[in-house]
């Protein structure tokens, strides 16, 4: 099973899922001898990505900084799910038709996506949720963000193992 991990996201801090949540999911996801990790995005994120992939198996690719949209494009396409904030590659994995995992806090997936039968999404429901309007970048009103961080790592590491697996068995959810 091939994961595509992208930890970045574009107009705003909020947006962000926390770097220790991606950790901890990732070594949740490590145990999984049959898991593949990507890890994707642009060279801004690169710290983020090789702290990620540090000292973990060879089969895991490190790709942050590395692709061209097209490669990019590719990879998610052979992605049997990419899992990612509110983000362009997110996007463009579901309007390829892939499976895709959307964490959001301060974003409305109804509203931005991502969109089809095979995205999901995972979105904490706090009163002040949504509250990115797109007229500014995603900054938490109340500095905080706690939007995004909690969404838990395990709660991620279970809608992921549950939608490959029905990804895998042509069940719909």
């Amino acid at each position: 099973t091939r994961l595509v991990l992208h930890t970045g996201a574009r107009t705003g801090e909020a947006k962000l899922w926390p770097k220790q949540h991606w950790h901890d999911l990732v070594t949740l996801l490590d145990k999984d001898d049959m898991l593949q990790m990507i890890v994707v995005g642009d060279a801004a994120e690169a710290g983020t990505a090789s702290a990620l992939l540090h000292n973990r198996d060879k089969r895991h690719l490190d790709l942050v900084g590395r692709t061209t949209i097209p490669q990019l494009a590719s990879i998610l396409k052979t992605s049997d799910l990419t899992i990612s904030a509110d983000s362009g590659p997110l996007h463009l994995s579901a309007l390829m038709g892939r499976p895709t995992l959307g964490l959001y806090g301060p974003t409305n997936p109804h509203l931005s996506g991502p969109y089809g039968i095979r995205a999901h999404t995972i979105v904490t429901k706090l009163p002040c949720h949504p509250c990115y309007d797109l007229r500014a970048p995603a900054m938490c009103p109340f500095g905080d963000s706690l939007c995004m961080a909690w969404i838990q790592p395990l709660e991620v590491h279970q809608k992921i193992m549950v939608t490959v697996d029905r990804e895998q068995t042509g069940k719909t959810l």
